[in-house]
């Protein structure tokens, strides 16, 4: 048996540039941060008894194991990745799909992972962020970006600078312990209760980029992401939350459908509150709100479950995708 962790992660800024239909054309910068919320992806010999599947949600999370008999998604992406076929896999999240932490892609960088582990291979994180986003964008067809691979392979504060041929250049930053002291202290997560499909809203997105006000917007998201890097460098880790309110300025003018009412109820509850900052992360469409409430926090969350909202804290992975279980018997199996 072998079994992964991986990491899913927060957009701090730049989200968006890491799509080629803008790094092709201007290059992407972004910052973004792996968290302890991960995806585990277990594989065993078909012979061997399923594990025990896990029931209840985990606060927001969602542990119910994938299983590629029944997720057209997770059969496809193992045949992509040329899994035996008398392979048992499971994939369990611990949040829900459509969140906007970057599942699809923290699943696809443990599936390879794992894969990989299961025969005998020892992969660079690197491999693993390029395999998952081939997979994904060009053999699935999914308008997806190299943000969530990467941060899912890496972990830490991850900054991405993305060439026009899409050649990547991974550093994690160079942060004072006090500094994601800071961070874990004032960042807050709020579900919005939707849920939505990145992969349509990417797609609309990808498709309103020739606009000149969405060309625009973009071109001050990919300053956001030399900001924040910049910013979080300096120990000037209270900016963030500024720089959050005019990413979502920004984001909202893509499409129609980035923000939702919810969502929006959701920031003005927070920012009223005493939060700092606050966007909707991910594709938007729904999912999970991040804000950056500073001293604030506690009252911020009160406020928010006050309102309906369904909270929870964030705190930073300092390792990209790992091992959690290697069974010797596994390596022979392959």
């Amino acid at each position: 048996m072998i079994e992964v962790s991986t990491p899913l992660r927060l957009p701090l800024g730049g989200g968006g540039t890491d799509l080629p239909h803008y790094y092709e054309r201007r290059g992407g910068r972004l910052v973004a941060a792996a968290i302890r919320d991960a995806v585990r992806v277990s594989l065993s010999a078909a012979a061997e008894p399923p594990a025990p599947a896990e029931t209840g949600d985990g606060g927001c999370g969602n542990n119910a194991a994938r299983r590629p008999a029944d997720d057209p998604w997770l059969a496809e992406a193992l045949r992509h990745l040329g899994a035996p076929p008398d392979l048992r896999v499971e994939v369990r999240s611990e949040v829900p799909a459509g969140s906007g932490l970057g599942g699809s892609g923290a699943a696809l960088v443990g599936l390879s992972h794992a894969l990989r582990l299961w025969r005998g291979e020892r992969p660079a994180p690197r491999v693993l962020a390029e395999e998952a986003f081939r997979v994904e964008r060009l053999l699935m067809g999914r308008p997806v970006g190299r943000q969530d691979p990467y941060a899912a392979a890496y972990g830490g504060v991850l900054e991405l600078r993305i060439r026009p041929d899409g050649s990547t250049i991974a550093r994690r930053l160079r942060l004072a312990p006090g500094v994601l002291r800071a961070l874990e202290r004032s960042l807050l997560l709020a579900d919005t209760g939707a849920r939505r499909d990145a992969a349509r809203l990417l797609a609309e997105q990808e498709r309103a980029a020739g606009r000149a006000e969405v060309a625009r917007a973009m071109e001050g998201i990919h300053a956001i992401g030399r900001k924040v890097g910049r910013c979080l460098e300096s120990g000037r880790a209270a900016m963030l939350g500024v720089l959050f309110r005019h990413h979502w300025d920004l984001k909202r003018r893509l499409t129609a459908s980035t923000s939702t009412a919810a969502a929006e109820r959701c920031l003005d509850l927070g920012l009223a509150a005493g939060a700092r900052g606050g966007k909707l992360i991910g594709a938007g469409g729904g999912g999970f709100v991040l804000f950056d409430c500073g001293a604030s926090r506690p009252r911020v969350e009160r406020a928010l479950a006050a309102g309906g909202f369904r909270t929870r804290r964030v705190a930073l992975a300092a390792r990209g995708s790992r091992p959690i279980a290697v069974a010797r018997t596994a390596r022979s199996a392959a």
